[in-house]
């Protein structure tokens, strides 16, 4: 079929009255795709799918040019009923991980692409050819409903201004997307997994457990020497002419150590000289399960969630409280206790490998 050179609107005498009222509802714009198209589905009564690359990657600027306002306006509510449906509502009852949703979002701009450039065509005749009957209806002449239809016809300024309006929807798009980015990028660090000094965790008065600190344990050795020394030997070890055995530490610690208040050792040491089992001959143990692997800090409770479950799911004890922060309150969580170091670094390591930070702390 040869090109059609004729303006919109205008009835040539070898024209069939159905090929003038197409070119005037088309208009100036892609009459040389469209109009060859039409008049060959009307004489075959077929309408096979033909790739539409404009109605396929500007779909809403293509319907808009061709003045299909209802269409328009369906495709755009199918578009953000399905963002809404797989990126706000689906989360709510389906735990979507990252590359679950990414599949989502492509299989969604897939589709958003390929129904246009497929079925363009078919929309676009089914909109011309209710245009033509609504003319033939008014006009009784097909000249005037040709010149009619040529005045509904979107003029080549309309393209280019719809053209400059996508350009500018895109590039504000861009813009917004770049400050969220750098947004995001600057909000992430505090609501991300963060490595805790391991002094900072050693110093802190508040375990994980609710036992109390190490520096009481630590202290009492020191204490017990010199108000013992104070104590007067029980009744027993004076009958018998056995002294009281001290350590031989006692002297170098007692000397060290403030003098005791005069009214406050006895008392004190009542309570221990009732008992020489209790004598410090012997120093005391460290607590069991002092070592423990710390996960990070959280603004958010449910970061905090995502990362106890992790851990939880490693099979290792998970410890969670919650810390004053100058910028709010912060979630910690830890796994622990371990009774050595070797196994709290064997934790730190499973606990990496699930994408986690962490980092050992012990006496």
């Amino acid at each position: 079929m040869s090109t059609d050179t004729a303006r919109p609107g205008e009835l040539r005498e070898d024209d069939h009255y159905t090929t003038a009222l197409y070119r005037a509802a088309i208009g100036p714009v892609g009459g040389a795709y469209y109009l060859p198209l039409f008049t060959q589905w009307e004489l075959e009564h077929t309408l096979p799918l033909r790739w539409n690359w404009a109605a396929a990657f500007s779909t809403l600027a293509w319907l808009i040019f061709r003045k299909m306002g209802l269409q328009a306006i369906a495709y755009l509510a199918a578009v953000i009923f399905s963002v809404l449906l797989v990126f706000g509502i689906g989360p709510l009852f389906v735990d979507f991980s990252p590359p679950a949703l990414w599949g989502w979002a492509g299989s969604l701009l897939l589709v958003s692409v390929v129904v246009p450039g497929l079925w363009a065509n078919h929309w676009y005749h089914a909109a011309c050819s209710k245009r033509m009957t609504a003319a033939l209806k008014t006009h009784s002449d097909v000249a005037q409903a040709c010149e009619a239809l040529s005045q509904q016809a979107s003029p080549r300024r309309r393209a280019w201004s719809i053209a400059g309006a996508q350009a500018l929807v895109i590039v504000s798009a861009g813009l917004i997307a770049a400050q969220f980015a750098v947004w995001n990028a600057q909000v992430a660090p505090r609501t991300r997994v963060q490595d805790i000094p391991t002094s900072a965790t050693a110093s802190s008065p508040q375990t994980a457990s609710g036992r109390v600190s190490e520096a009481a344990p630590a202290a009492l050795p020191a204490a017990l020497p010199a108000s013992t020394a104070a104590v007067p030997a029980p009744p027993s070890s004076a009958a018998t002419g056995t002294p009281p055995v001290l350590p031989a530490s006692a002297p170098a610690k007692t000397a060290s150590a403030p003098p005791a208040e005069p009214k406050a050792a006895p008392a004190a040491a009542l309570g221990h000289a009732s008992s020489p089992a209790v004598r410090p001959a012997v120093p005391s143990p460290k607590p069991q399960g002092a070592f423990g692997v710390n996960v990070g800090l959280f603004a958010m409770p449910d970061n905090a969630q995502t990362a106890a479950r992790k851990i939880e799911a490693a099979q290792l004890p998970v410890l969670q409280d919650t810390l004053d922060m100058p910028r709010g309150p912060r979630i910690r969580v830890r796994a622990g206790p371990f009774e050595s170091r070797e196994k709290a670094n064997d934790a730190a390591a499973r606990i990496r490998a699930l994408g986690l930070d962490a980092v050992v702390y012990g006496p």
